[in-house]
């Protein structure tokens, strides 16, 4: 593998997708690759021997042998919506989900990584949120509401599940960097290395 040739496609790849988003304002679907490329290079990570589905690096260092999976956001300036990740498989067999923030140039600022369990807990959490939330606005407080007939001055209370759908398992970027760890910054380059964070 000539990693000069390569890192050569990867640095022209970030300039043409840059130039297309400012002349037409679409994203070419180019970050996920620049983003394991941008893992690969900087942090030392490697591709697994043998595919396996929702892994795409396997971990060196504090993360030696641990299966990776990566996704990438570009932080462009004028974006309005709140950026969120990619949907995540739990049912996959990673370890660790890595988070690869680029600049509108394409060019990576921040690295952050999260473990599977952090994550799934947090989303349970939030589930568990939108529950009682969804259960105050409906039925009031400890699920009672007025009688559908007789006295309208007193109230039955009942017991009741509140289904809410899944949100196709995604969490926002800002929450993923409060749960998360930066592990490489352009500003600091490796703070793993400098032993300014170690993996759980």
């Amino acid at each position: 593998m000539n990693i000069y040739a390569i890192d050569k496609l990867m640095s022209k790849t970030r300039q043409l997708a840059a130039e297309y988003r400012r002349l037409t304002g679409q994203v070419l679907p180019v970050s996920n690759e620049l983003s394991r490329h941008d893992v690969m290079t900087k942090l030392n990570f490697t591709i697994p021997e043998q595919p396996e589905s929702g892994v795409d690096l396997i971990g060196v260092g504090s993360w030696a042998g641990k299966k990776i999976q990566v996704k990438s956001r570009v932080a462009f300036t004028k974006a309005k919506s709140r950026p969120r990740l990619g949907h995540l498989n739990f049912d996959g067999k990673w370890d660790f989900v890595i988070l690869v923030i680029m600049n509108e140039d394409y060019v990576t600022e921040e690295i952050y990584i999260a473990k599977k369990e952090v994550l799934l807990n947090s989303m349970k959490k939030n589930i568990s949120t939108k529950n009682k939330n969804h259960a105050r606005n409906n039925f009031g407080i400890s699920g009672c509401h007025p009688r559908e007939s007789g006295d309208p001055g007193q109230t039955k209370c009942t017991s009741y599940f509140v289904h809410i759908p899944k949100d196709r398992n995604t969490i926002s970027v800002a929450k993923f960097k409060v749960i998360g760890e930066l592990i490489w910054s352009w500003q600091e380059e490796d703070l793993v290395s400098k032993g300014k964070l170690v993996s759980s």
